[in-house]
């Protein structure tokens, strides 16, 4: 049987509608055409909305992938800096044990 506001293929639980559709007859009947303002406010946007929606979407993204970037790079640094000082510790040790062994 097809559900009469989708008119897909399903097995109406409860009168004509779909389990889905039951749902949104159910939110007109609660909350009337205050449905369809929100509905068109959110789902439906001129050119212009749309494409202000997308800009505002890929500066969003732009910022997020920036922080991550500059997390890596301050990982990356962090890391090189503790390498560094290991290095520098190692070789100073190495350069200590060679001074006493000229010593001796």
């Amino acid at each position: 049987m097809l559900c009469y506001l989708c008119c897909i293929e399903s097995r109406p639980f409860m009168g004509y509608y779909c389990e889905d559709c039951s749902k949104i007859k159910r939110y007109i009947n609660l909350y009337d055409k205050r449905v369809l303002e929100i509905l068109d406010s959110v789902l439906s946007r001129d050119l212009e909305k749309q494409d202000n929606k997308i800009k505002l979407e890929i500066k969003n993204e732009i910022d997020v992938q920036t922080k991550k970037l500059q997390t890596i790079k301050e990982e990356i640094i962090e890391d090189d800096l503790q390498s560094s000082v290991k290095h520098y510790n190692n070789s100073k040790e190495v350069i200590d044990e060679l001074k006493k062994k000229i010593k001796k």
